[in-house]
């Protein structure tokens, strides 16, 4: 399944199947997007801005609505007690469906917020 694009042109069937709504060339809303597009005739609609889009893994383009996570942390004993430390910075993640890990560029498109990494 492929992921919609702004500033992509589209057959109107195509784009109302990619939104997850039967075909309608005025609005596209469905459940798995909703886009603002303009017309080009015969159609061909072109996407102006997107409002909401279920997202894709960009390798096997799933619909996804969980990441599997990994952080790296230390156990250390302080005041007498095990305390959980950062130890680095190291994060990995990955999709459910095909088990391929995303990299920063993945997770900014995806929209992960940087400070939950």
């Amino acid at each position: 399944m492929e992921k919609i694009e702004q500033g992509k042109s589209y057959d109107a069937g195509e784009l109302a199947g990619l939104c997850g709504q039967p075909e309608d060339v005025r609005v596209f809303e469905g459940e798995k997007a909703k886009v603002i597009t303009q017309d080009e005739g015969n159609g061909v609609v072109k996407v102006l801005e997107i409002l909401r889009q279920t997202p894709r893994c960009p390798n096997c383009f799933e619909i996804i609505d969980t990441i599997y996570t990994s952080r790296t942390v230390q156990l250390k004993f302080k005041g007498g007690q095990w305390v959980e430390e950062q130890a680095d910075r190291y994060f990995n993640s990955q999709c459910p469906s095909c088990q391929e890990e995303f990299n920063d560029e993945d997770l900014d498109n995806l929209g992960v917020p940087q400070e939950i990494r």
